[in-house]
């Protein structure tokens, strides 16, 4: 039981040079695009729109104390130039707390009818919490403290390239300041930094039925590896649906249905091909999102 308990211990420990922002990495990249590429602020489709998405997941249900994340983002378009937006998240890991405020903003320069180029930069504040007394069968581990606390200002940027309002591709670093190695005054250094790109492109301009492909390409926060996901959605009117593939041995799928002309909700399942399937029905993600 002791090494049981300390094996586990050790894998929240280590954990917590991951941080918030790699979390967030179990959402589909392209619901909440704004959050990891700050360009897309007010228009993280081929439009400008303002949104207020709240949403909530169970990562492998199934499993007791299995990660809960849930929080809102707000996308705002200012004008046809600029845009403003507000995210809060909390994901809760047994004994560990992650959360992230985060104020992302993002400008549009056109340079024609068909080419634009967006800015973005977020500012953000993460907050790492454990709380030790959780820990079942703590009397058997010398612990010496029952809570543990970081806090962390960092910032994030991003670029994204529209052309003919059918192609988007973006890129971004995420947890700049925490990456930042200020001996040698190189990036990259800190595994609490990644990078990565993000691309849409819309295979038709039908005003009745959209078909686009999506994929998500980041760095893992050692710098080695890259992780991503691939998606096909198809938005229709009144209702919208689609089913990916990450590379983390994830298989994904979403419907969506629009309530009126504003309101829609949305639906997220996840099936992992690795072996915790054998202990895990698969992760669920509820979404609401109201347009302003």
């Amino acid at each position: 039981m002791l090494r049981y308990y300390a094996s586990l211990l050790l894998f929240l420990v280590t954990s917590l040079n991951v941080s918030a922002q790699d979390l967030l990495f179990n959402a589909p990249c392209w619901s909440n695009r704004a959050y990891f590429n700050p360009s897309a602020t007010g228009k993280t489709s081929f439009e400008r729109n303002s949104e207020l998405q709240f949403s909530g997941k169970r990562q492998w249900a199934g499993i007791a104390s299995s990660p809960q994340l849930y929080g809102l983002a707000l996308d705002f378009s200012m004008n046809e130039k600029n845009g403003l937006g507000l995210q809060i998240w909390k994901q809760d890991l047994g004994t560990f707390s992650f959360s992230t405020i985060q104020v992302p903003y993002s400008f549009e320069a056109k340079f024609s009818e068909k080419l634009s180029i967006l800015l973005g930069v977020s500012s953000k504040v993460y907050f790492i919490n454990a709380d030790f007394t959780k820990l079942s069968g703590q009397q058997n581990i010398d612990v010496n403290l029952d809570s543990y606390n970081l806090n962390q200002f960092d910032a994030s940027f991003g670029a994204s390239i529209l052309y003919q309002n059918k192609l988007r591709i973006g890129f971004f670093s995420n947890n700049f300041l925490v990456g930042l190695d200020k001996e040698n005054l190189s990036f990259g250094k800190n595994v609490g930094s990644n990078y990565g790109l993000d691309l849409s492109y819309k295979l038709n301009n039908s005003d009745k039925i959209q078909y686009i492909f999506d994929s998500f390409l980041r760095s893992q926060t050692t710098g080695n590896d890259l992780v991503g996901e691939f998606w096909l959605r198809v938005l229709a009117h009144k209702y919208a649906g689609g089913f990916g593939y990450s590379s983390n041995n994830e298989v994904d799928s979403f419907v969506g249905l629009n309530i009126g002309p504003k309101l829609s909700l949305r639906y997220f399942y996840t099936y992992n091909l690795s072996p915790i399937q054998q202990f895990s029905s698969g992760s669920h993600q509820i979404g609401i999102a109201y347009s302003l």
